[in-house]
C-alpha cells in the first residue's frame, strides 16, 4: 500500500495524500480505542497501514521544499520528531490508560471501564485532528508539476485582468461566449512506470543500503532491552524494568539533541556518505559492546562498576551515530529518484525498509535466545553475526556515490 499511495502522491500531489493519510490514522485510533476482541484490534491497525503511506510521501515532499543547502537539515529533522514522538508517545498512552482506575473522580462512568484504552487513542486521534486543519490550511503543495501549473494560471488571470483594464473600448463584463478559456495545464503523468523501470542502477543501491540500514537498526533496537533484561548469568545486565526505561528514554532525548544540532553539520563538514560510513560503523562498536559489558558484569556485579557504565554511555552514544544515518540514506533515495517518479521511489524504499522491519526483531530476539541457551561460540553467536551483516553493509554502500546531486 505505501507503494501505491506514493505513486498516487506523484499524480495528485503529497498534500491531499498527506491529509487522507493523517485521516485514516485518525479513524484508525478510534476504532482501536473501542476495540473489544483481537480481531477488532488487528482490524484497527490493519486499517491504519492500508489508508497511510504518509512516511514515504513525507520525505518527497521534504526533498522538494529543500535545496542543496538545506535538505541535510531537512532530512536529519526525521529522526528528530521520529525519536520524539517515540519517546512522548508510550508516556502518553501509559499516563492515560485505564483513566477509570488512575481517575476515577473525572472518568466514573461505564463506558470508561469498557473502553480503558479508549482515552489514549481519543488523545491520538485529536492530534491527528488538529494536524488535518493546520496542514490543510497552510501545507502548500510541493509536488512541481502542480506548482508549476498553479503559477501558470495565476499568471494567466493576471494577464487577462490586465488586458480587460487596458481595452477600454471594449465592456469589461464579457457574456458566457466570449469567456475567456481556461489556460493550458500540464496533464498528468500519461502512465504508471513499472518498479524495473524506477529501480535504475542509482536507485537501486540507495534502496538496498536503506534495507541494510533499517535491518540493523531493528535489529539493534531488539537486542538492546532484551540484553539489558537478561540476568548476568545467562549473558545479559540483569537491569529492572525502571532502569531500563530511563536508559531508553535518555537515548531518546540524547538522539533528538545529536541529530538536530550535529547530523547536519557533520555532512556539510565531511560529505553524506563518510557520515553514512562512519554510522555503519558504528553498529560494530555497538554490537561489540554488548558481550564486554557483560563480561564487566559478570566480574565486578553492575551496581559500583564504573567502566561498565562508561562503555554503556559510549554503547548509547554510538546508537544516536548509528541513526545518523537514515537522514543520509534518505537523501542518497531521493537525489536517486526521477523527477516524476519521487513518491513511487520513496514508496519503494519505505516498502523495503518495512519489510526488514518485520523481519528484523524476530530474527535478532531468536537467535539472541538461541545463542544463549545453547552456549554457542560462547554466548557470542549472535553478536558476531551482527558484525558480519555490518560489514556486508560496508559493502553495499561502496557503490554509493561520494557526494550527493540534486536531480530535482
Amino acid at each position: 500500500m505505501i507503494l501505491r499511495w506514493g505513486r498516487l502522491s506523484d499524480r495528485i500531489g503529497r498534500k491531499p495524500v498527506i491529509l487522507y493519510g493523517l485521516t485514516g490514522m485518525l479513524i484508525s485510533s478510534v476504532c482501536f480505542g473501542v476495540s473489544k476482541s483481537y480481531i477488532a484490534l488487528v482490524i484497527s491497525r490493519a486499517l491504519n497501514g492500508a489508508l497511510s503511506g504518509n512516511i514515504g510521501v513525507m520525505k518527497s515532499a521534504i526533498c522538494e521544499v529543500t535545496d542543496e543547502t538545506s535538505m541535510a537539515e531537512g532530512f536529519a529533522l526525521l529522526p528528530v520528531v521520529w525519536s520524539a514522538g517515540g519517546t512522548i508517545g508510550p508516556l502518553l498512552g501509559g499516563f492515560l490508560s485505564q483513566p477509570h482506575d488512575k481517575f476515577p473522580s473525572i472518568f466514573a462512568g461505564q463506558f470508561w471501564h469498557d473502553y480503558p484504552y479508549f482515552l489514549p487513542c481519543a488523545c491520538a486521534a485529536s492530534i491527528c485532528l488538529f494536524t488535518i486543519i493546520i496542514l490543510g490550511v497552510y501545507l502548500e503543495e510541493s509536488l512541481p508539476s502542480l506548482k508549476k501549473n498553479k503559477e501558470k494560471r495565476f499568471e494567466y488571470k493576471q494577464h487577462v485582468r490586465l488586458d480587460s483594464f487596458s481595452q477600454t473600448d471594449e465592456p469589461l463584463l464579457h457574456s458566457s461566449e466570449t469567456d475567456d478559456p481556461d489556460p493550458p495545464i500540464e496533464s498528468l503523468p500519461p502512465r504508471q512506470y513499472t518498479i524495473r523501470e524506477i529501480l535504475t542502477p542509482r536507485v537501486t543501491v540507495a534502496v538496498a543500503n536503506y534495507a541494510t540500514l533499517s535491518l540493523l537498526d531493528i535489529a539493534r533496537a531488539a537486542l538492546i532491552p532484551l540484553f539489558y533484561a537478561t540476568p548476568i548469568e545467562a549473558g545479559g545486565l540483569g537491569f529492572q524494568p525502571s532502569t531500563i526505561g530511563i536508559l531508553l528514554g535518555a537515548y531518546g532525548l540524547l538522539n533528538g539533541i545529536m541529530q538536530a544540532i550535529f547530523s547536519a553539520r557533520a555532512q556539510r563538514r565531511f560529505g553524506t556518505k563518510t557520515v553514512y560510513v562512519f554510522a555503519l560503523l558504528s553498529y560494530i562498536g555497538n554490537f561489540s559492546m554488548l558481550p564486554l559489558m557483560n563480561m564487566l558484569a559478570r566480574a565486578k556485579g553492575v551496581e559500583s562498576n564504573h567502566l561498565l557504565w562508561a562503555i554503556l554511555f559510549i554503547q548509547l552514544v554510538l546508537s544516536v551515530t548509528g541513526d545518523a544515518g537514515f537522514g543520509c540514506v534518505f537523501m542518497f533515495i531521493t537525489s536517486a529518484a526521477e523527477k516524476s517518479q519521487l513518491g513511487a521511489t520513496n514508496g519503494i524504499a519505505q516498502s523495503v525498509g518495512s519489510l526488514m522491519r518485520t523481519i528484523g526483531p524476530a530474527s535478532a530476539t531468536s537467535l539472541f535466545a538461541l545463542t544463549m541457551e545453547n552456549n554457542l561460540l560462547g554466548g557470542q553467536l549472535v553478536y558476531a553475526v551482527f558484525i558480519a551483516m555490518t560489514a556486508a553493509s560496508l559493502a553495499v554502500a561502496i557503490p554509493l556515490p561520494s557526494r550527493v546531486i540534486r536531480t530535482i
